[in-house]
């Protein structure tokens, strides 16, 4: 008798065990590093809308996760949406800071003149600006932006800077940029 009282309590101790792991599961759900590692091997395999999905989670999870959002930049730009890279590019966090993330926003400013968005493009290349000061090409691209609508006295800084880095060239002096299709997503 005590031998199966003993088994019993095993198998009631190993019972609680697991309902408390599915509880503790459910209401602590996995960690923006855990998800965005989830999203990396999905990449890998070559799943990159379920990778674009879990990124999206650890974003949701942590708003403030640099990784998170310039992995769904990534993963948005690799299925050929253009708007979403967009989108996800505009939640870099403000705080965000180093050469990798000033890139991707310089890239996100040239998508976006490419896109027809001026105003994002401005929005990126002064937040791209912020991280990397002496990057010649912002200062050209922004210089560029402001004279194509007319706000010369805006682009004068800037223009100013390519002559002080000898990198002005006045056939680079006028907005030249022509739009492309960004409604559907490239094949």
């Amino acid at each position: 008798m005590a031998l199966s009282t003993n088994a019993f309590r095993r198998a009631s101790l190993i019972t609680i065990g697991v309902c408390v792991g599915l509880i503790a599961y459910w209401l602590w759900p996995p960690s923006t590093a855990s998800l965005l590692t989830q999203a990396a091997m999905a990449e890998s395999k070559g799943e990159f809308p379920r990778a674009l999905e879990i990124a999206s989670r650890a974003l949701i999870r942590d708003q403030n996760s640099v990784e998170a959002a310039l992995f769904a930049a990534s993963m948005a730009n690799r299925m050929g949406d253009p708007i979403k890279e967009l989108e996800f590019c505009r939640q870099i966090p403000e705080s965000a800071c180093g050469s990798r993330t000033g890139n991707r926003l310089k890239e996100a400013g040239q998508l976006a003149l490419k896109c027809g968005r001026a105003s994002d493009a401005e929005f990126f290349y002064r937040r791209a600006l912020v991280l990397l000061p002496d990057d010649l090409m912002i200062h050209r691209r922004l210089g560029s932006l402001y004279l194509g609508e007319a706000r010369r006295w805006e682009s004068t800084p800037h223009l100013f800077r390519l002559i002080k880095g000898h990198a002005f060239k006045i056939e680079e002096s006028r907005f030249s940029e022509t739009p492309m299709n960004c409604t559907k997503p490239r094949i």
